[in-house]
């Protein structure tokens, strides 16, 4: 039987990226897509290219097009949020005390209570991500943080091992 490919084995699995380990024509080693066998990361400079060619206008209808999808589609945030929250739910341990209950509840009184003092927007971030690809913790008080949104934005489910 011939020996299948890395590409053959993700799609058989229902995946949509593969990695190979193998440098595309431009010398990237990244994932691929498994429908067009396309580079990751020449994709990724393709679209940071086309978004730096943007006029201003393109670039406020494309702000525009984003939030109105984010106001007009409530059932999908809430599918997503309903997601997050199963995610912690499962991510919490049955053996944590009182005091760990009370002390992750006094860590989003915090994010609250900055918030409110600041003016702008704190988050309670997973330190390692619950959801993360390579690496998932805990909702634990150790694993938790108060840091502004935009930090948490930027990070997104990425742990950097530091």
């Amino acid at each position: 039987m011939p020996k299948r490919g890395a590409r053959y084995e993700a799609m058989q699995k229902g995946e949509t990226h593969y990695f190979t380990g193998v440098p595309c024509k431009y010398g990237h080693v990244s994932l691929r897509h498994v429908k067009c066998k396309s580079c990751l990361a020449c994709r990724a400079l393709k679209s940071q290219k086309q978004r730096d060619q943007e006029s201003e206008e393109e670039k406020q209808n494309r702000r525009k097009r984003s939030k109105d999808w984010f106001v007009n589609k409530k059932y999908m945030r809430s599918f997503y949020e309903s997601k997050y929250q199963q995610a912690k739910l499962q991510r919490t341990p049955k053996w944590l005390s009182k005091n760990d209950l009370w002390m992750i509840k006094e860590i989003y009184d915090l994010a609250s209570l900055r918030t409110k003092m600041t003016g702008f927007l704190w988050h309670v971030d997973h330190i390692i991500p619950i959801r993360g690809k390579n690496v998932s913790g805990l909702h634990v008080p150790s694993n938790l943080q108060v840091i502004p949104w935009i930090e948490n934005v930027k990070k997104c489910n990425k742990f950097d091992g530091a």
